[in-house]
């Protein structure tokens, strides 16, 4: 079983995800079945921790990432010595490149 730690930006992650949803959707009630959804979900990475897809596929910026997509939301994790580390937890629809690298992406003009 791997070893798991969260960044403390994960933790912000999570703690401004489950603020917004009870707060500004107020719905704490819904809050509470995603956080714990996301938590358990990075929880299964203990077990399976390739089971994220590789994010390299994905983009032309080299890393060593892997995504697991848990309802609508993105976990990015990196696994790296039988310890798998969570470095940020993004709604599906934010711009993840510039979150992740601090860049942003090239948009083609073709």
């Amino acid at each position: 079983m791997a070893r798991l730690l969260l960044s403390p930006k994960a933790y912000i992650d999570i703690r401004s995800i489950q603020e917004y949803i009870e707060q500004e959707l107020e719905n704490p009630k819904a809050a509470k079945i995603i956080v714990d959804k996301i938590i358990k979900g990075i929880n299964n990475l203990t077990d399976y921790p390739l089971s994220g897809i590789s994010l390299k596929n994905k983009i032309d910026i080299p890393n060593e990432y892997r995504y697991l997509i848990i309802g609508s939301y993105i976990s990015f994790y990196r696994y790296v010595d039988d310890t798998i580390i969570v470095d940020r937890i993004l709604y599906g629809g934010r711009d993840f490149v510039k979150s992740l690298f601090g860049i942003i992406p090239e948009v083609s003009n073709n």
